[in-house]
């Protein structure tokens, strides 16, 4: 349900242009909320389905996006199981900002090595990863209340790891 309602959002919002054009990562954030509190199976399929949304919703080539969400959403859960809290390493906003940069950073690079990243300079590039991880970290802590809220209210919480605030 989540990953439907995070692809109409990230269809319909538009992107947010202070730095660089970035569309509002919604999709990414469904991703993170999978890796956070899900069994990994959960995990995998919310990424790559969600990267099969996000690729149809750009022009990227099927399958790119599979690939860095799952990045992405493996750095989240890597930076919420290391760390002297129990709980995680760092709160939502910084673990966000992180995991949006290196989803954006692992997409780049693929479109890179295939030659299909418009030439757009270092600049942009620099400008888009930084509005990435900004949009990423503004949103994870908002979206994550939202999602959890509703999964308590509709008794719909899947067991597996416990997931932190």
């Amino acid at each position: 349900f989540w990953l439907l309602f995070a692809c109409t959002l990230q269809a319909v919002v538009p992107p947010v242009s202070l730095a660089a054009p970035s569309p509002v990562p919604f999709l990414a954030v469904a991703v993170f909320h999978a890796a956070n509190g899900k069994p990994p199976a959960h995990f995998v399929v919310a990424a790559f389905v969600a990267g099969l949304f996000s690729d149809a919703l750009s022009l990227v080539p099927p399958g790119l996006g599979a690939f860095a969400y799952l990045a992405g959403g493996t750095s989240f859960l890597l930076l919420r199981s290391r760390g002297p809290r129990a709980d995680g390493p760092l709160p939502l906003f910084f673990r966000g900002a992180l995991a949006g940069a290196v989803l954006f950073a692992v997409l780049a690079l693929l479109l890179a090595l295939k030659g299909q990243l418009p030439a757009l300079g270092a600049k942009a590039v620099a400008g888009r990863l930084a509005m990435s991880a900004l949009l990423s970290a503004l949103l994870t802590p908002l979206q994550f209340a939202c999602m959890d809220a509703s999964e308590r209210l509709l008794s719909t919480r899947t067991p597996g790891r416990k997931p932190d605030a």
